[in-house]
């Protein structure tokens, strides 16, 4: 007979759309573990509180249950009580669970090591280094490996290289995509080419190529002595085809709309929304980087256009999609020379170290 029921924990907090499980353990008079397959009814349940916090008992081992916090749910301790009761128990004797939620971890835009530093194409003396040179794009969650991150992409702060995109197909095309209107196959170069994309270093860059100061690759260097291309930003830590056993994977490309908005919590096709959405200070928005360190050049005044990797919906001639300027909004344009954003995918997961900085697992 069940003598004393445990609901364990007694307390629980949970992330901001995360989950975490409880388990009922019942005791003999002796104080004696009653294996589960002997016990009567388990009912764990929501008793009160928001009904953003939710109970999934499990079907097979019914004395345990997965307790889910919505993404959108109140911070705050007492947001939800558990309980858990077995038949043959009074109910005075059933156990109960507090359930606090802690606010997401916000991993967009934070700061990540990667091994590649450059001079910024809009600033004049402004350099990114190793170390805040490049922020958190996406990640997600390696269940298998607590506090671990996987198919994590990152995406340089500042602008380390313009290409002058011409919609003049006759001029430097052969990064190009073979099919649709020109910006179709530029944006489709960019995003599947973008290791193809000439760069030597210059303000000036000629048609469908790029420019940059100095960017730095470990020991390899791009400056005034040698010319590049956009493997210049591939280290040993990006994904490969190999790792993704795909053919879809690209080692690095330039920023898309889509990353942009799923990164900004947007619309994926949303062709218009500003950077007063922009969640991460100077993510996007390059002219907020001061907000985020006194230190960097990016003022109000800030010319940072950068192209997207998207052809611009609203016009489908030899228009491709940017943002930058204008307070952040989306536009298009062609027959200029703009930055660019690398974006890279790496091959391994990344982790908070010891000082709570993100670095790339070994």
């Amino acid at each position: 007979m069940v003598a004393r029921v445990e609901l364990n924990p007694t307390t629980l907090e949970i992330e901001q759309g995360k989950s975490k499980t409880v388990e009922v353990k019942c005791y003999n008079s002796s104080n004696n573990l009653i294996p589960t397959r002997k016990l009567g009814e388990i009912s764990i349940t929501r008793k009160s509180g928001s009904t953003k916090v939710t109970v999934t008992q499990d079907t097979t081992y019914k004395n345990k249950a997965t307790i889910s916090v919505a993404g959108d749910q109140e911070v705050g301790n007492n947001k939800a009580v558990i309980t858990a009761t077995v038949s043959g128990v009074e109910a005075q004797e059933a156990k109960r669970c507090i359930i606090n939620v802690k606010e997401k971890t916000q991993m967009i835009g934070l700061f990540i090591e990667y091994n590649v530093s450059y001079t910024d194409m809009c600033v004049t003396g402004q350099t990114f280094t190793k170390d805040n040179g490049w922020r958190i794009l996406y990640a997600e969650e390696d269940t298998a490996h607590p506090g671990q991150y996987k198919n994590v992409k990152i995406v340089s702060t500042g602008i380390p290289a313009k290409l002058y995109y011409h919609y003049d197909g006759t001029n430097g095309n052969s990064w190009w995509g073979t099919t649709g209107n020109a910006n179709e196959k530029a944006t489709y170069g960019m995003k599947y080419n973008f290791t193809s994309i000439p760069m030597s270093s210059t303000t000036s860059p000629a048609k469908n190529a790029a420019g940059y100061g100095t960017i730095t690759n470990g020991d390899q260097v791009a400056n005034v002595t040698n010319t590049a291309n956009g493997s210049i930003f591939i280290t040993s830590k990006a994904k490969t085809e190999d790792d993704a056993n795909t053919t879809e994977i690209e080692s690095v490309h330039a920023l898309t709309l889509e990353e942009l908005n799923i990164a900004r919590n947007l619309a994926q096709n949303s062709t218009t929304q500003t950077a007063t959405t922009d969640g991460a200070k100077g993510l996007f928005y390059l002219r907020n980087l001061s907000q985020l360190d006194s230190s960097y050049g990016y003022t109000s005044s800030t010319d940072s256009y950068y192209w997207l990797a998207s052809p611009y919906s609203g016009n489908t001639t030899n228009s491709v999609c940017l943002t930058g300027g204008g307070g952040g909004s989306i536009g298009y344009s062609n027959n200029k020379a703009f930055g660019l954003r690398p974006v890279v995918s790496l091959k391994s997961n990344i982790q908070q170290n010891s000082n709570g900085d993100w670095v790339i697992v070994e």
